[in-house]
């Protein structure tokens, strides 16, 4: 008949008699021990008293008398368990179920990890795995039975892989290690190796790669589980090392290099020039001859570039390549010199005012002189930006060519190709 706040239920003896649930009005209570006197259950509660237009907080306190006799309690007489041995993989958990008997029996468990704490824990019958080991458990009843689980805890399965780096370059007779990186990075790391083309490139049960003969193949990374990464694997006769120490550089070889395989730049040549615009539009090669001047554009860095015999021919080229050290002037013949160089206007190629060096391996600009270079600003163009934005006629100007892509020239076209004049398609044989 009270207006309660709270209710509070507690046993003087938990070791005889237990508070097993309880609400405002009632209490469930569990015999656990025979005793020879009575234990008290005591019920504190608090409740709110009115006087006038004033509320207080009262309390009072009742006590139940629990008395448990021999015969009141029953003993367990034994004890089993769902699974003697379990697996568990690290971060997830498995359930132990511990069955007593005789099924009315008084007891309370006790779940242990006895050895290999590191490596599982257990709480209430839940083994959660922590790293690969060994560990044991034991339950058992306050009256001292109890019952022993092994628990190994493993890897799980991964649920993805890669190799680093994902591809590779690779000279005949040289050997580098990749690296299957699996998610994750506690899981199964158990990788097996293959190659698509062992007369190319072997790869060991470690990863590591051997370069056997000129050409392409693929290594594949394949877990326990069967996901599978691969790594392109290009082998070449020999190479040559270029460092880009910024994002844009000049280079000039004297042997031929490919770059069909190479990520993180790209290599232009400087194939037309529009003097009436300064305009210098360049082309991304894949391959280029021996002594052909290029301009590299790309994320700074090192990197191997395989040397090739390549037959391919630039038709026109206005970066001159550098074998050795040259000396370069402002003006060369009928020609203006530009240097690739971090100036007032950033990185861009500027007009060469006086007698300079240039090193070995690099290249240089040399365009048609112009009546006022030093008014001259030279722009750049790259990977075939078209001056034709759709098709209809007043976007093609009268008389002027285009590249068959779409890129304005400037002048007609001797040279043999597909071109643009007029709306009509020329080929030049």
């Amino acid at each position: 008949s009270l207006t309660l706040k709270s209710v509070n239920f507690y046993s003087t003896s938990i070791s005889n008699v237990q508070v097993v649930s309880s609400t405002n009005y009632s209490v469930t209570v569990k015999a656990v021990k025979a005793y020879s006197l009575p234990v008290i259950v005591r019920c504190d509660y608090y409740y709110y008293i009115g006087s006038g237009t004033s509320v207080y907080q009262a309390s009072g306190g009742y006590d139940f008398n629990i008395t448990v006799s021999s015969e009141s309690v029953v003993e367990p007489t034994s004890i089993s368990i769902s699974s003697s041995i379990i697996s568990v993989p690290i971060g997830e958990t498995r359930t132990i179920t511990a069955t007593v008997l005789p099924e009315n029996a008084v007891y309370t468990l006790t779940w242990a990890i006895t050895s290999g704490k590191t490596y599982a824990s257990v709480s209430d019958g839940v083994v959660t795995g922590l790293a690969e080991g060994e560990a044991t458990l034991k339950v058992s009843t306050d009256n001292g039975l109890y019952k022993m689980c092994h628990i190994a805890v493993t890897k799980p399965a991964p649920t993805s892989v890669s190799i680093s780096p994902a591809s590779v370059v690779l000279e005949e007779g040289k050997s580098q290690t990749l690296t299957a990186n699996i998610t994750p990075t506690y899981a199964d790391n158990t990788i097996t190796w293959s190659t698509d083309d062992s007369d190319i490139a072997t790869v060991s049960n470690n990863g590591e790669v051997y370069g056997k003969s000129k050409g392409t193949t693929t290594i594949r990374a394949t877990t326990k589980n069967g996901l599978e990464a691969t790594c392109e694997i290009s082998v070449a006769t020999s190479f040559y090392t270029f460092t880009l120490e910024r994002e844009m550089a000049t280079l000039g070889h004297i042997s031929g290099l490919d770059f069909s395989h190479i990520t993180g730049f790209k290599a232009y040549v400087a194939n037309e020039y529009d003097e009436n615009e300064g305009l210098v539009r360049f082309e991304q090669v894949m391959q280029a001859p021996g002594k052909t001047g290029l301009l590299i554009v790309g994320t700074p860095g090192t990197y191997t570039i395989p040397k090739e015999n390549v037959s391919s021919t630039i038709p026109q080229n206005f970066l001159q390549a550098t074998i050795v050290q040259t000396i370069i002037y402002p003006f060369i013949g009928d020609d203006a010199t530009y240097i690739l160089t971090n100036g007032s206007h950033g990185t861009a190629f500027y007009a060469v005012s006086e007698e300079g060096i240039v090193p070995a391996n690099k290249a240089f600009l040399k365009l048609p002189k112009s009546e006022n270079m030093e008014a001259r600003t030279i722009r750049m163009s790259f990977d075939d930006t078209s001056d034709i934005s759709d098709t209809k006629s007043d976007a093609i100007v009268d008389n002027t060519w285009y590249s068959i892509n779409g890129i304005r020239l400037s002048c007609r076209q001797n040279k043999r190709g597909v071109y643009i004049h007029n709306m009509k398609k020329i080929i030049i044989r």
